[in-house]
């Protein structure tokens, strides 16, 4: 699976950002907005990874491990 960098700046990986909002409870449209931000920042603090709201390297081990 390619993992691709996903923020508010970077949403055409619709299938990426799927697998995010799945994985942080949060409804699963493909629209990388404010909710999606503000989950994957509560995930990262509570993964104790930088809470910038982007799924980059750190992020996406976490979530696929």
């Amino acid at each position: 699976m390619e993992k691709p960098l996903c923020s508010l700046k970077l949403t055409v990986y619709k299938t990426a950002i799927r697998y995010i909002q799945w994985r942080i409870g949060s409804s699963t449209d493909g629209i990388y907005g404010n909710e999606t931000i503000r989950l994957v920042k509560t995930y990262q603090q509570n993964n104790k990874l930088v809470a910038d709201g982007i799924v980059g390297k750190d992020t996406w081990q976490n979530l696929l491990s």
